[in-house]
């Protein structure tokens, strides 16, 4: 026996079909902006965290220029305090050798019993 398309329960089953796929299409859909919001909100974190992290990198960097800048200026501090001993070394050298010549070398006393 065939069905006739004027059966109404070809055309409610139809109705029905239709009223599945539906509902199956609003979940997909309703499925699919959560997962749209979950990974926005993903990307807005993740993007608050790079900033962050950006900011540290940059106040370690500011540090690192600083830290850069004083070892720099501590080598010539260093460096002209090795001229300055050096100089003095160098003058103190001159002074004790000057110092030695002018002094007259001490008459050979004799000292004891028989002078």
């Amino acid at each position: 026996m065939k069905e006739s398309y004027s059966d109404f329960s070809i055309i409610k089953s139809y109705l029905e079909l239709r009223q599945k796929y539906d509902t199956e299409i609003r979940s997909f859909k309703e499925s699919v902006k959560d997962s749209e919001e979950k990974a926005r909100q993903h990307i807005a974190a993740l993007e608050q965290e790079i900033a962050k992290r950006n900011d540290y990198i940059k106040a370690q960097d500011v540090k690192l220029k600083e830290m850069t800048q004083r070892v720099t200026e501590q080598e010539e501090q260093l460096r002209q305090l090795g001229l300055q001993l050096h100089k003095l070394k160098v003058q103190s050298s001159q002074q004790t050798a000057a110092a030695q010549q002018t002094q007259e070398p001490e008459p050979t006393r004799r000292r004891g019993l028989f002078k």
